[in-house]
């Protein structure tokens, strides 16, 4: 039937738990949501649970290169000098692919523009990054780079908003 039926069916099991609680209400709602809202809500599941698979991946992989090199370092048998995640660069290919990916999910839609939604968020993680690599480029022309790395990561935890000000 397509991608994002495919997806659906994975995660029935689900969407069943929230279809059979119509009495009780979801977080942040006072009512019992209505049967449109439990459709907009099964509808998001669906289109974010492919991205949110691979953004966990690609974020644990991350995770542990950054504490293997740490490790490593530590010891003296690293073999390669740790990144400066200041001088992180993106290809312009990426940045384009990325806008690509947008203009096909606004102007396709369907199986493609689920697949085309789904690359794009995997491709804003390193345009996140680049923008902390701003972050870091600023905080390190400072007096105070702790201070100032310390708020940003404090405002991505606190505010998740803020990785879209960092995407741009």
């Amino acid at each position: 039937d397509g991608f994002r039926e495919m997806v659906a069916s994975h995660m029935e099991p689900l969407l069943q738990v929230i279809r059979s609680a119509p009495g009780e209400t979801l977080p942040g709602l006072k009512t019992p949501p209505t049967s449109d809202q439990l459709a907009i809500i099964e509808d998001l599941i669906v289109y974010f649970v492919p991205v949110t698979i691979a953004l966990v991946g690609m974020v644990t992989s991350l995770m542990n290169a950054l504490l293997a090199q740490g490790v490593l370092t530590r010891l003296g048998h690293n073999l390669r000098p740790s990144p400066r995640m200041s001088e992180i660069e993106l290809p312009l290919w990426l940045i384009a692919s990325l806008a690509f990916c947008l203009l096909v999910y606004f102007l396709v839609g369907g199986d493609v523009g689920f697949v085309a939604i789904t690359a794009a968020g995997i491709l804003a993680f390193p345009v996140f990054l680049s923008g902390l690599a701003v972050a870091h480029a600023l905080a390190e022309r400072t007096g105070s780079p702790f201070a100032i790395l310390f708020m940003t990561y404090a405002m991505l935890v606190i505010a998740g908003y803020v990785m879209m000000v960092l995407m741009t």
